[in-house]
């Protein structure tokens, strides 16, 4: 996590080049056998997508341009019968995800945020991949699956206020 006037140019393409164009390459990359199979494709997200969280500029703009991009690539190859669908994990306990964010304000401020009360679990997120994956969503292309015990719908002002505390 770094504050954005902190953030280098080369910080912040890093992670684009990362998370952004590196989930282009390996969608294209896959192209040919998706399209002889009629494959489908699961992109990883993040909420940074979609709810701004302080200390994450790099990280929100990558996110939201890999939701742009598959719900670009569901309407262009759909016509191949690739499906392009997105899950956005919550936090998710034991994942070093929740480690690096809770670094600065501790578990108990994600876990306070959560609607649910609690992490969710990777087998949580591996049912709802597999459902994305399998025929049961053979007519769902473009859709971006949120399993994040409802942390979207509190926005991230708690955890930015916990963060500058932690950080100043």
């Amino acid at each position: 996590m770094v504050r954005a006037e902190d953030l280098t140019p080369n910080g912040f393409r890093t992670v684009v080049d990362i998370d952004l164009i590196g989930t282009f390459n390996a969608a294209n990359g896959a192209f040919e056998q998706l399209r002889a199979t009629r494959g489908s494709l699961l992109f990883v997200s993040a909420g940074q997508a979609f709810v701004p969280f302080s200390h994450q500029a790099h990280a929100g703009a990558a996110k939201a341009g890999v939701e742009n991009l598959m719900r670009n690539l569901a309407l262009e190859w759909g016509r191949y019968g690739i499906r392009c669908n997105s899950i956005v994990p919550g936090p998710i306990a034991g994942t070093e995800g929740v480690r690096r964010l809770a670094a600065d304000v501790g578990e108990e401020a994600w876990a306070d945020m959560v609607p649910l009360g609690r992490f969710g679990t990777t087998d949580e997120i591996a049912s709802m991949a597999l459902v994305l994956c399998s025929p049961l969503a053979s007519f769902v292309t473009g859709t971006t699956l949120v399993a994040d015990g409802g942390l979207a719908l509190t926005g991230s002002g708690r955890f930015n206020q916990a963060l500058e505390r932690a950080c100043s």
